[in-house]
């Protein structure tokens, strides 16, 4: 019994260890090799000084993590080859590929945390250049609103393009739509307090927008904030009327040629005309 026992305990031991060499051999090129202790790696490809950075980065190391950066970009010497697109994968060899390569952007928020802001403005517009992401657009952002902050700009603005229209309607639905402007590059605009979707602050930001009607006067205000802060609105109203006015005729008299006709008109949001065989008796 004991030596089955044995047999069978080596045995599993001897296929959890080929498990482990198993996975050791399928292990993802993408993870990066370095000294835990003194943080050297032992390989210098780009993709190790990124995977490097990258945890730096995550270390707040940002120094350090930009340095690694700039290595990728070719920036700086040490990586055999540079790659300095950006791009959500990327070939290192063969059938090898590194997801999520962002070597300009990551650097652009390094240089935004170290307060260089100018470098921080140009990498993470390349980036935007080469493949755009939500994370750069949200860095390109505050450093745009750290440099222009303290500027004396002039304040942003709000246009509605269907102010000039008739403010009665009888439709479930109208549109509202214009455009929103700031030197100060216009961050959110917001349409009754929603804020249209949006990620990267603009000069000039057209808006459109669907906006379901109830009965009787109906407020639409268009709000516009930019990376300063700064917000400015302007307001439309429109009248839904949905019922059709009310004719009650309450007597019909004959005076010699001429047919009297006595009645009643009204309607929920006020008679614009009233006319009687083509005549037009009444307009407010």
């Amino acid at each position: 019994m004991n030596r089955n026992v044995t047999l069978a305990v080596r045995a599993a031991a001897g296929a959890a260890a080929a498990g482990v060499v198993g996975m050791a051999g399928c292990r993802s090129f993408t993870q990066w090799e370095m000294d835990r202790q003194t943080g050297e790696l032992y390989h210098f490809n780009w993709w190790n000084y990124y995977q490097r950075a990258c945890q730096r980065l995550t270390d707040q190391q940002t120094a350090e993590a930009l340095q690694d950066f700039e290595v990728c970009l070719g920036l700086r010497p040490g990586a055999t080859y540079p790659e300095k697109r950006d791009m959500w994968r990327a070939r290192t060899y063969g059938m090898h590929f590194l997801e999520g390569y962002f070597p300009n952007r990551e650097a652009g928020i390094c240089c935004y945390l170290l307060g260089q802001n100018d470098r921080a403005i140009e990498f993470l517009e390349t980036s935007l250049r080469q493949k755009p992401s939500g994370r750069a657009k949200h860095y390109l952002n505050l450093a745009r609103a750290r440099h222009l902050a303290g500027r004396s700009l002039p304040p942003p603005t709000v246009t509605i393009a269907s102010e000039a229209e008739s403010p009665w309607t009888r439709t479930r639905s109208r549109t509202v739509a214009g455009e929103a402007q700031s030197a100060g590059l216009v961050r959110f605009v917001r349409i009754n307090g929603r804020p249209l979707f949006s990620e990267l602050a603009e000069a000039r930001r057209p808006y459109r927008s669907e906006i379901p009607l109830t009965p009787g006067t109906n407020t639409v205000t268009v709000e516009a904030e930019d990376l300063l802060g700064r917000r400015v609105a302007r307001s439309v109203a429109w009248i839904a009327d949905w019922q059709p006015p009310v004719f009650q005729v309450r007597r019909v008299e004959r005076d010699g040629a001429v047919w009297n006709v006595l009645g009643r008109c009204t309607d929920n949001e006020g008679l614009a005309v009233l006319t009687i065989n083509g005549l037009e008796r009444f307009r407010a």
